[in-house]
């Protein structure tokens, strides 16, 4: 069975396996008038209620997180409150799945670790979204994710819903042997249990290696689902379709357009790179290729950490050290990474940063910050704005990745052609349309100019809701 998620115009799986036309076309504006007494003009009676109806199945982490997302499209559901019936829904994940990994280490051990695995919004198409290693992974967590993937996907041009499936185990901790164990006994439980329809692309932790082991292992235990589930594209360095250096790429151009939009040059500027350390080092070389100074970055076990900014010579000298203690620029973690002078600070995920640290990077002139995760916390937007920093939020800072995925499906069906000049335009067109669609919405209901979070918030929520309502799934 063909299937695709790019473009619209393209083969729709769930509209197949439904019933439905294939081609279903943009989902028309939500007008129909609404009922007395189900809509409100008073933001915190919304946020209220909002919240009190997902507590009935909801822990408070998550609902926490829903509260803060509300409060960040509430001025779209203010103005237009045809879309207020549609919240709950939309924040209420469609699968929260819980599946076990029974396995025996190489030593004879006994061990049970959990997948955790969330499908949300998919009534614009198949479940598309990331898979990571997470050793603190919990339902919650995966639900933040979710919620964030289907404001990613919503910026691409693909018919596809959104998942996000986390591992709770420290994977590189494991010896070779135990990998490969473990890894079959993944393949063996959890991939055996997913519809053939899901896709899923690597997300922070998840290495080109490890994805070649998890392809091998799933190839031999079912072809099908190996076909189907994981994209399966070169991972090598400069390849035309990986997603972490493309991850990368999106990242960059999008704090490169958002600065010049608001007359900040970045270039030349220091960068920070903090927190999770699996694609920090695409980041690093990507901005050093367009002649930023960064300063830090992380490592598997700390932070590589040089004030006076890496040079590519540098960096080559660190993949080539047989570990990171060889080199002279690694600190072991913890390491005090927010007290080094920086223009932009990226935050990759794994750890946020407290008030304090930010409060810190602040007074050291930061220009902007940049997530690739959910992790700034709505006091710290707050504090952004009163010093006027700009902020990058990971519905766009993650566009990269999520496009280079789709693109691999593309490839797969032989629909284009995918030279280097295509794929990078296509990363820079996404990324330039999702900015300007972001900040049409933050004109249309009168945000703060450089609002991108809600902006972007908004944009996305209003158009994964309107597939919800052309469905009937409201």
């Amino acid at each position: 069975m063909q299937r695709s998620v790019l473009p619209e115009s393209q083969h729709n799986l769930k509209a197949e396996l439904l019933g439905q036309p294939e081609y279903q076309p943009a989902p028309l504006p939500i007008s129909e008038p609404v009922k007395e007494g189900t809509v409100t003009t008073d933001m915190k009676e919304l946020v209220d209620r909002c919240v009190n109806e997902l507590q009935v199945v909801h822990d408070g982490v998550y609902v926490e997180h829903a509260r803060a997302y509300v409060e960040r499209i509430s001025p779209l559901l203010i103005q237009q409150p045809q879309y207020q019936a549609l919240v709950t829904p939309f924040l209420s994940p469609e699968e929260t799945n819980v599946y076990r990994v029974h396995w025996l280490t190489s030593s004879g051990d006994s061990r049970v670790n959990s997948v955790y695995h969330v499908d949300l919004s998919t009534d614009r198409g198949p479940p598309f979204g990331q898979i990571v290693w997470d050793v603190n992974a919990d339902a919650n967590t995966a639900k933040i994710m979710a919620l964030d993937q289907a404001g990613v996907n919503a910026f691409t041009a693909g018919t596809c819903g959104a998942s996000f499936t986390a591992i709770d185990i420290d994977f590189h901790s494991l010896n070779d042997i135990d990998q490969d164990i473990f890894i079959n006994a993944l393949c063996r439980s959890f991939f055996t249990k997913i519809p053939a329809w899901h896709s899923m692309y690597p997300g922070p932790g998840f290495t080109r290696k490890d994805m070649g082991l998890l392809f091998g292992h799933l190839k031999k235990t079912s072809p099908e689902a190996a076909a189907n589930l994981l994209l399966g594209p070169d991972y090598t360095p400069h390849s035309h379709l990986c997603p972490k250096e493309y991850e990368a790429a999106g990242l960059v151009r999008a704090v490169y357009e958002i600065g010049g939009r608001h007359g900040v040059n970045m270039a030349n500027r220091a960068v920070t790179v903090y927190g999770h350390w699996d694609y920090a080092m695409w980041i690093t070389t990507t901005f050093i290729e367009n002649g930023n100074k960064v300063v830090c970055f992380p490592a598997e076990r700390g932070y590589f950490v040089n004030p006076n900014g890496f040079k590519m010579e540098d960096i080559t000298a660190i993949r080539a050290a047989p570990n990171p203690g060889d080199t002279q620029y690694w600190r072991p973690g913890p390491v005090d990474a927010l007290t080094i002078p920086a223009d932009v600070l990226v935050l990759t995920g794994g750890t946020g940063v407290t008030e304090d640290e930010l409060d810190r990077m602040m007074q050291l002139n930061t220009k902007m910050v940049v997530e690739t995760e959910p992790i700034i916390t709505e006091t710290q937007r707050a504090m952004m704005r009163t010093r006027d920093i700009l902020f990058v939020p990971s519905q766009i800072a993650d566009l990269g990745a999520t496009t280079i995925a789709t693109m691999v499906i593309e490839q797969k069906q032989n629909v284009l052609a995918l030279t280097e000049e295509v794929v990078s335009d296509r990363v820079r067109t996404v990324v330039n349309t999702a900015i300007d669609s972001t900040e049409e919405a933050i004109a249309e209901y009168g945000l703060w100019e450089k609002d991108y979070a809600a902006g972007s918030a908004i944009w996305s929520f209003r158009k994964t809701v309107t597939a919800m309502y052309q469905t009937g799934n409201q």
